[in-house]
């Protein structure tokens, strides 16, 4: 289930923001969703650097350790894509990160049939 971020969910940011490998890779801003489920954020997934006119943005996800694993990721990545290019109108979204952070792009190889989501 993704959804709009809560005033009670910032217990789980704050707890997940002590994650060294989550806080390592964070400096984005932009819209973004909570991977949630009943019992609580499992992890986030972000769209930023939107261009409307290019019809292009970037992504970006983590997932808290204790949830790893479980395909939470890949389930946002293909709900949030999916939604970008069929109702936001996207033709690209792109995937950057650390050539020492591999965990993204195997997350984002997943989604092969879709060509527009690229990975470097």
């Amino acid at each position: 289930m993704l959804r709009p971020w809560r005033p009670a969910d910032a217990p789980a940011v704050v707890a997940a923001y002590r994650d060294p490998e989550i806080r390592r890779w964070r400096q984005e801003s932009g819209c973004g969703w909570a991977a949630a489920s009943d019992n609580g954020v499992l992890g986030q997934i972000s769209l930023r650097t939107i261009n409307l006119d290019e019809g292009a943005a970037e992504i970006s996800y983590w997932v808290v350790p204790e949830a790893r694993g479980r395909r939470i990721a890949e389930q946002a990545l293909r709900a949030v894509t999916a939604w970008s290019f069929d109702v936001l109108g996207l033709h690209r979204i792109e995937v950057n990160h650390s050539a020492q952070n591999t965990a993204p792009c195997l997350v984002a190889n997943q989604r092969r049939e879709t060509p527009a989501l690229g990975c470097w």
